[in-house]
């Protein structure tokens, strides 16, 4: 950062401050008492009558630290320093002593960093004079001139790549505009969000050699705002999809961390994700616990998440108007009161592509309503898993099936001791399971002691690629228009394609003697 007044140490300050030549001491030194000066007079009487308490600006800090961190403007509005650097005709360089819009905009950036850095599971260390300054004076020292921070080299590259990013949010200032906004204008304040149905996605941590099995280890969770991602990652490391609920990005209740993407990259694989909710404030009663009334969300983003071994492609996001999450008046949807959202309920769909034109459609609902024949226009014939925290009969709706060991496997409210009393979370598809449904309790022992990741429960199962179903399966090239067939026989069923290739469409079919 850029100091507002020149270098000054603290020998050529008491020598300004007395007019004496003061001798330099080495340390150690315990004996030595401290010689009398008499402090300038006139500079005593300049700082009294002439430096004023305040703002350079008399409206205050600059907009960009408004949207940023108004819980810093008004710590400093409460506490300010300086409105200007004292200058002093009799002393040859500027007084040490910081304005109050230079601190503040030190403890503003202090703050991103600390977000930033939360979001790649790093922390940050106070060092040297930005740690005497909070625990001496509580913000920072009025002669400093230096942030000063530690963090583990290891997340560098991380951190660096989240900072070239940063940027692409909804300011915390407009945030809170939108709070007092009437609940009349929730669907018009989500329609002008521009970018809230881009999906977020990177496909360079997983290597390539990891998408080429002949079954796919499908895992759903709804993870509770993803605070305990580290634990989870305990049941899930052996998926190659992991279909997520419920993932926080930027929140105070969950450390301000990009959850989806730490996941991510713990366990080595690709992610996309959707924002379902814009939120405004703190969260639910449960989601306050231990959180002081004036922290602010970073980011603000809660939504649905896609991992995978495999590249995720063509994703896109379907959703419903944001309806009573932007009511005033307490409701069961707004956490009796204490939520205010922009966005709305949603499914995200996209492909994980396995290769060679092949790919799988992969779909994170989150109690859905409608759009059953979009998203049956988005399957078409591929293969197909779409999960989530979504009633059963979603399934049948889009042309898919349930995927269910159990009748009696319930899965809300979940914990270390119960999987509930009530089925909330499923998976549809349409290929072949393997295995029975497994629902795991959203829980960890560590050391002995149980540690709970949520309030609903795992499900998954695994499920057999379609190109390899068959031994005997065949591949049919034919031109557009052209009948499925090959030597005359006729095909009864089309297992996947949809990929196009030099004008041919590749199809992998079973025999009509092979259906029985």
């Amino acid at each position: 950062m850029t100091a507002y007044f020149g270098r000054l140490n603290s020998k050529q300050f008491l020598e300004e401050l007395s007019g004496k030549h003061v001798k330099e001491i080495g340390f150690p030194r315990t004996s030595l008492k401290p010689s009398s000066c008499k402090i300038n007079e006139k500079l005593s009487d300049f700082l009294v009558n002439n430096v004023r308490i305040g703002w350079e600006d008399q409206n205050g800090a600059p907009v960009w630290m408004k949207e940023m961190c108004p819980d810093v403007i008004e710590h400093f509005n409460r506490f300010p320093y300086f409105s200007q650097i004292p200058v002093f005709e009799d002393i040859r360089h500027p007084l040490p002593m910081q304005t109050t819009n230079y601190a503040a905009q030190s403890v503003c950036t202090m703050k991103i960093v600390k977000s930033i850095a939360a979001s790649v599971q790093a922390r940050l260390y106070l060092h040297a004079s930005s740690h005497l300054g909070a625990i001496v004076h509580g913000q920072p020292i009025p002669w400093d001139k230096n942030v000063e921070l530690w963090m583990d080299d290891t997340r560098k590259n991380e951190f660096l790549d989240v900072c070239n990013r940063f940027g692409n949010h909804t300011p915390i200032f407009q945030r809170k505009q939108w709070f007092n906004e009437s609940a009349s204008l929730g669907q018009i304040l989500t329609n002008q969000i521009s970018n809230l149905n881009e999906v977020e996605i990177d496909n360079s941590i997983a290597s390539l050699d990891k998408c080429n099995g002949s079954i796919l280890n499908v895992v759903e969770f709804n993870a509770e705002r993803g605070r305990r991602w580290l634990e989870s990652a305990e049941l899930m490391g052996d998926a190659d999809v992991i279909i997520l609920n419920e993932m926080d990005k930027g929140m105070a209740r969950s450390d301000q961390q990009h959850t989806t993407r730490l996941l991510a990259r713990y366990l080595g694989m690709n992610y996309a994700f959707g924002v379902e909710f814009v939120e405004l404030t703190l969260g639910d009663k449960c989601d306050r616990i231990n959180l002081s009334p004036t922290e602010t969300n970073f980011h603000g983003l809660h939504g649905n998440a896609i991992l995978s071994k495999c590249k995720i492609i063509d994703a896109i996001i379907l959703r419903n108007d944001i309806g009573l999450y932007f009511a005033d008046q307490s409701n069961r949807f707004n956490a009796n009161g204490l939520e205010k959202r922009l966005g709305g309920r949603m499914i995200l769909l996209s492909r994980i592509d396995l290769g060679g034109c092949k790919s799988v459609v992969v779909g994170s609902t989150h109690k859905l309503n409608g759009y059953r024949s979009e998203i049956k226009d988005f399957i078409q014939s591929s293969p197909a898993i779409i999960a989530g925290d979504q009633g059963s009969s979603f399934c049948g709706e889009v042309g898919l099936s349930v995927v269910r060991s159990d009748p009696n496997h319930f899965t809300w409210p979940a914990s270390c001791k119960s999987l509930g009393r009530i089925r909330g979370d499923n998976i549809c598809s349409n290929m072949i399971a393997l295995t029975k449904e497994s629902v795991i309790n959203p829980c960890v022992t560590q050391n002995g002691i149980d540690v709970g990741l949520g309030d609903h429960a795992l499900i998954g199962a695994t499920f057999l690629v379609p190109w390899n179903r068959l031994e005997n399966a065949i591949e049919i090239r034919f031109l557009r228009g052209s009948r499925a067939s090959e030597n005359n026989e006729t095909i009864t069923e089309v297992v996947g394609g949809r990929c196009w290739e030099q004008g041919v469409m590749l199809f992998v079919a079973r025999r009509t003697e092979d259906v029985t």
